[in-house]
């Protein structure tokens, strides 16, 4: 927006907040006419103004009566069965009264909707904040009682709060530093919960925050202005294609001082939005002035823009961490800011010695008799969730061979909740290692030990992370998260964005401060900054050679230059790969060997390379980057995936120390089955293969399934005959496999171009069908509405997570977002008839299931309540199946009965087989 936009916006603005409700409604009319944006800019920073109020969960009434929104209202006056008392606030939306309930004698707060009775848009406005937070319950978020329609009056009834706001109290100047940091921790503690629903405030300011009386307790008010992410209006055709989801709003919405610079710019409103909004708020705490005052509103929106606050006003003496955790909220670039406010309430709350975040020792290293370096070898017992750990005593010419080390094994049991756990990496120095480990309630998370035997502790935050590795100093681990990477401290804290990308295989931390990593399954290597920024290539694929990837990297000491993986085109294994090196001084790539994955380089001159389950060393000559000698075994048994390039195993770049989890090659093979109504299984197809995800055609006869081979192939079974056809050709093309309703088409992902896409084809397999849903993130095809036209598919956004949305086929097929919130919801089903979607969300800490009315939104429930893995309805729409998370080794498949009438609600699960 140009600075002329701004200053019109804010002359209109200031002159229409001085005007009472018609009166305001005549002016804009006429000095809008003909501008609606310019309308709408106006009257989301008027309803900005308005008086603070409370977070509302209450269905739409039903119109009563004719519409009298203006009516006169006196003290003393009875309005469904509430005496009003007083008027307690005016706003730009409504007028507030405090009134007694005579049912139940006590006082409430009255915010009575004030329009004209052609103004609909406030109406709207005003019931979506009754309607927006259904489920939430808070002690920092005031308690809604009802919405109410009575003789044509519109209103909300809600928890009386007596006390003081928040910008009352900063009038008086600036807080001391241990009540700031109190306040800004309940103010986190409650968006935490409304972001966990969903739900972004958009208005986070001193005057919509109220200190409770006595005590102070911070309530959040206000929601006039909030955001929800579901989004699902199917009548609307309009906008553009294969949209993200992120809210769309008006440009402005929001208060002056406290907006983001993404709202100025009018991009989609996301939870960072508060985030900033509440670092301004701090800021204002700890120095008594508004991060960004200027004389005008355009000067203060363009300061917003383009300067800094003025961090000398912090006062002196701040706990560690609060200086840095403002400036982050402050970014410029809501991709530096913490991805979620709950991080930054755990910052809070260690400033306050609340939850005091960890320390690491400092740096241990020891050494044999002899001056000979002790090397660990950390075995990780896939199937048995028991944690071994294996002293081998040997130096660096031990790699050479293994014969002469010495070793004994040290089991050591895993917690009784955990479940099967994997190596990632190892600290420089060698005295810790992060691996990644399955939970009891689904998904994973990393976890750090203390070698040799000290406790295991899990990293907050690192829900679904995967491929950590360390800092160069240790004290920093970097990680691969719902297509972000991201790093942390290793004593905790806040989890820091650095980059979008699109697959986890692997990444280097290097000593001049870059990140090298692998952006998407598809490319050359990428690098970043390790403050986060906008990667640059570094490699680029050879299409003369066939590769197809660049993975797995591993950067030389002094900037020397980095090891890596190359998959080629011709391989189906990445056994048969490549190991290169690519030239720091020279810009150059070159193969050092073939047949070999994810290098490793251990000090002085040996590297370490993964092949058919075993470990071998081979010698490096850093100056020449050329191998000397011929490769040897080192290890055995070491977990290894050839379809993926995994190997499972690290060293320490300090001391050499090697660390792997032992299990050999595993090829993924299984059996497909399935359950008889006698309870019986049956084989689906004979034999062992590394089966994926499948879908069985409408009429029962055919068998779509995926094969996790270094492409990932797509099958077609026919279940009569037992023949089998392969309908894709190519790198990684078929995954994720779903049936059209009349079986004529198979729906599937793609990852030709390193973005998993959604196409279809002819189940014939002749030509036909073509790319349906192309974005900047991957998305999944999940299932088909009974209509024909309409496709439920998830999407993988780097700033919500796995959301839901719906592409309608037609002349133009539209995407657009079902369900987008701050939580992961994935694996959408509709029911038979149409008329209901089930799906997946972790809104709760873990995914449950839940089953929602189509397309009306107007009813939803939770199905399950110990999680749930997928989902399918039975044939009549009346029964919900689901899988439980993994526990020891099994998972139960349960079923739970859903019905609409007389209104949607489901008896408890029962387990059907286990």
């Amino acid at each position: 927006m140009s600075s002329d936009r701004h200053e019109r916006v804010s002359r209109i603005f200031l002159e229409a907040r001085r005007l009472d409700a018609p009166g305001r409604l005549q002016y804009l009319r006429l000095h809008c006419a003909g501008d609606e944006p310019l309308k709408e800019e106006v009257d989301s920073l008027l309803a900005g103004e308005t008086l603070a109020d409370e977070f509302f969960s209450m269905p739409e009434p039903a119109d009563t009566g004719p519409d009298t929104s203006r009516a006169h209202l006196e003290p003393g006056q009875m309005v469904e069965g509430f005496r009003l008392i007083e008027v307690i606030g005016h706003g730009g939306m409504g007028v507030v009264w405090e009134a007694e309930d005579t049912s139940l004698g006590r006082n409430v707060a009255l915010k009575f909707l004030v329009t004209t009775p052609d103004d609909t848009d406030w109406e709207k406005r005003f019931t979506k904040e009754a309607k927006l937070l259904g489920s939430l319950n808070h002690p920092g978020i005031a308690t809604a009682y009802g919405l109410h329609r009575a003789g044509g009056l519109l209103f909300l009834s809600m928890e009386m709060i007596r006390g003081g706001t928040l910008a009352h109290h900063l009038s008086k100047g600036r807080l001391p530093v241990s009540e700031a940091l109190r306040i800004a921790r309940d103010i986190a503690a409650a968006l935490e919960e409304a972001h966990g629903y969903g739900v972004n405030h958009r208005d986070i300011k001193p005057a919509n925050i109220m200190l409770e009386e006595p005590g102070g307790k911070v309530k959040i008010l206000d929601f006039g202005l909030a955001g929800a992410s579901v989004q699902k209006d199917l009548g609307t055709q309009g906008g553009t294609s294969f949209q993200n989801g992120a809210h769309s709003s008006p440009a402005l919405a929001g208060t002056g001082p406290y907006l983001s610079p993404e709202q100025l710019e009018g991009h989609p409103l996301g939870r960072s939005v508060d985030v900033w909004a509440f670092g301004c708020v701090l800021y204002e705490m700890l120095t008594g002035s508004l991060a960004f005052d200027h004389p005008t509103v355009a000067k203060t929106l363009d300061a917003i823009r383009r300067t800094e606050p003025d961090w000398q006003a912090l006062p002196t003496g701040l706990p560690d961490g609060i200086a840095d955790l403002l400036r982050r909220c402050l970014k410029k670039d809501p991709a530096g800011r913490p991805v979620q406010i709950g991080q930054v309430r755990e910052v809070l709350e260690s400033a306050l010695g609340m939850t005091p975040v960890a320390a690491l020792p400092a740096p241990r290293q020891q050494r044999w008799p002899g001056g000979l370096l002790a090397t660990w070898a950390l075995g990780l017992t896939v199937t048995a969730g028991v944690l071994g750990l294996m002293w081998q005593g040997m130096g660096y010419t031990g790699l050479e061979d293994p014969d002469t080390s010495q070793s004994a094994a040290i089991p050591v049991p895993l917690p009784a909740d955990d479940g099967p756990a994997r190596i990632a990496a190892i600290s420089p120095d060698g005295s810790h290692v992060v691996f990644v480990q399955d939970s009891r309630g689904g998904g994973w998370h990393l976890v750090m030990r203390e070698l040799p035997l000290g406790k295991s502790k899990p990293l907050p935050g690192t829900k679904m992370a995967s491929a950590p590795f360390f800092s160069p100093d240790g004290q920093w681990i970097g990680f691969f998260q719902n297509d972000r990477l991201m790093k942390m401290s290793i004593g905790g804290g806040l989890l820091i964005r650095l980059c979008a990308v699109t697959g986890n295989r692997g990444a280097s931390w290097g000593d001049d401060g870059r990140i090298t990593f692998t952006p998407n399954l598809r490319s050359g290597l990428a690098q970043v900054p390790e403050e986060g920024g906008m990667p640059e290539a570094l490699t680029t694929l050879n299409s003369v050679r066939g590769e197809i990837t660049h993975r797995w990297p591993h950067l030389l000491p002094d900037g020397r230059g980095v090891l890596f993986t190359v998959g080629h085109r011709s391989s189906d294994s990445f056994d048969d790969a490549s190991v290169a090196v690519h030239d720091f001084n020279t810009g150059t790539s070159r193969i050092l060997l073939s047949g070999g994955m994810r290098p490793r380089f251990v000090p002085p001159d040996r590297l370490i390379f993964a092949r058919g389950g075993k470990l071998y060393t081979v010698g490096l000559d850093l100056d020449r980057l050329q191998l000397n000698g011929a490769p040897k075994v080192v290890l055995d048994d070491v977990l290894t995936i050839p379809s993926t390039g995994h190997a499972f195993y690290a060293i320490a770049r300090t001391t050499g120390d090697l660390a792997y989890s032992d299990g050999g090659i595993w090829a993924g093979d299984r059996i497909l089955e399935w359950y008889t109504p006698a309870g019986r299984t049956e084989a689906l197809v004979s034999g062992l293969a590394p089966y994926g995800a499948f879908s069985l055609s409408p009429d029962g006869r055919r068998l779509a399934v995926t094969l996790n081979r270094y492409y990932d192939e797509l099958w077609l079974y026919d279940l009569a005959s037992g023949t089998r056809t392969r309908l894709t050709n190519g790198p990684s093309e078929g995954r994720g496999p779903i049936w059209t309703r009349d079986g004529s088409m198979i729906t599937y992902a793609t990852n030709v171009a390193g973005n998993e896409d959604i196409r279809w084809q002819k189940a014939d397999g002749t030509d036909g069908g073509g790319l349906l849903v192309s974005g900047p993130h991957r998305e999944f095809p999940s299932n088909w509405h009974p209509d024909g036209q309409t496709l439920a598919y998830t999407e993988a956004n780097p700033d919500t997570g796995s959301d839901i949305h719906l592409l309608v086929l037609g002349d133009e097929p539209t995407s657009m977002p079902f369900r987008v919130t701050g939580a992961d919801e994935r694996s959408p089903r509709f029911s038979p008839d149409g008329t209901l979607i089930a799906y997946l969300s972790d809104e709760t800490g873990r995914h449950e299931a839940y089953v929602e009315t189509y397309p009306e939104g107007d009813g939803r429930i939770q199905v399950s309540d110990s999680g749930a893995v997928d989902l399918r309805w039975n044939g009549k729409g009346d029964r919900l199946y689901f899988l439980t998370p993994m526990v020891q080794g099994r998972r139960i498949l349960m079923a739970a009965y859903v019905s609409r009438q007389p209104e949607l609600s489901s008896l408890a699960p029962q387990e059907v087989i286990e």
